[in-house]
């Protein structure tokens, strides 16, 4: 399936995940952080991208369960209601 995806990738998608990689081993705070602010600000694009729903979720709670580690109730909210929307939308 990753290499389905790669097919895909143009060249600079590609740097960006081995920049977000990095990242994520470099510094979790960081790449949390980033994946919050993304996800924030395209709060629809999270809920109707193609991705299946489950991915969606299981990431999604990852980002979550870190925010709760790191004690930031407010951006766990906004993972939540996401997470609500992506169930909400399945049943449907």
């Amino acid at each position: 399936m990753k290499d389905d995806f790669k097919k895909h990738l143009l060249p600079t998608d590609i740097k960006l995940l081995k920049l977000l990689a990095r990242l994520k081993k470099e510094d979790i705070h960081g790449f949390y952080s980033l994946v919050f602010e993304s996800i924030n600000n395209n709060k629809e694009y999270a809920v109707d991208d193609p991705t299946p729903p489950v991915e969606k979720i299981k990431a999604l709670t990852k980002v979550m369960d870190y925010f709760v580690t790191i004690e930031e109730y407010e951006n766990c909210a906004v993972v939540r209601n996401i997470i609500d929307k992506i169930k909400a939308k399945q049943e449907e």
